[in-house]
């Protein structure tokens, strides 16, 4: 009889302790087990970044219409998106339409354009052979991208074309002292090298890239 009152007091002390251990396992994860996603709501992609992703995708893709047609849309929530516009004057100047990109690049701030918007607009001005703005944006590239040697080699060609021709040769031989066994840059140095008047230091170049390789 006392045995059995023992029991019925320590039963529920049993239970209460029992339970507060299994719901501890339960709360538990168990090693390995997935991390449970963001409920609904948490981490949603607005229509305007689903709309930009879009645009961006398509340019990439050379769909140039399709991508100009998605711009002009987010353009019309925002018009004043510096960064929309850049990215659709960029699209124009892939599609081939340079004075619509200079256009939309030169109405802009210049601390508005990103590095790929700068380059662009360099790109555009030494193309409509407006070498001294095409020479600005390049040298300032260059002051915070020093490696950038596709720039530099731009920078070089742009020179040349200015008849500056001891800084072009410069900018030449920056990049040959990274690449010398690059036979188009060489070639290219050589002949600003024979526009300078260097003919024997523009043959020795030249026949550097003629020679058979090992």
């Amino acid at each position: 009889m006392m045995c059995q009152k023992r029991f019925a007091f320590f039963l529920p002390i049993v239970l209460s302790i029992f339970l507060a251990t299994v719901n501890s396992f339960a709360q538990t994860p168990i090693p390995g087990t997935p991390v449970p996603e963001p409920a609904p709501g948490q981490d949603e992609i607005t229509t305007q970044q689903a709309r930009l992703e879009l645009a961006r995708l398509l340019s990439y893709s050379k769909r140039y219409d399709e991508a100009i047609a998605e711009y002009k849309m987010l353009l019309k929530d925002t018009p004043d998106d510096f960064t929309v516009q850049a990215e659709l004057a960029r699209v124009y100047y892939w599609k081939g339409d340079e004075t619509r990109a200079l256009t939309m690049l030169r109405a802009l701030p210049q601390t508005a354009l990103d590095t790929e918007s700068a380059l662009v607009l360099a790109d555009i001005y030494a193309a409509t052979k407006q070498y001294e703005q095409a020479t600005a944006l390049y040298k300032r590239h260059l002051q915070s991208t020093p490696n950038d040697d596709t720039t530099r080699l731009k920078l070089a060609d742009t020179l040349s074309w200015m008849k500056q021709y001891p800084e072009s040769l410069a900018q030449y031989k920056q990049i040959l002292a990274k690449h010398p066994h690059d036979i188009q840059v060489r070639r290219r140095y050589a002949r600003v090298l024979s526009w300078a008047g260097r003919t024997d230091d523009a043959i020795k170049e030249l026949q550097m890239t003629l020679k058979p390789t090992p």
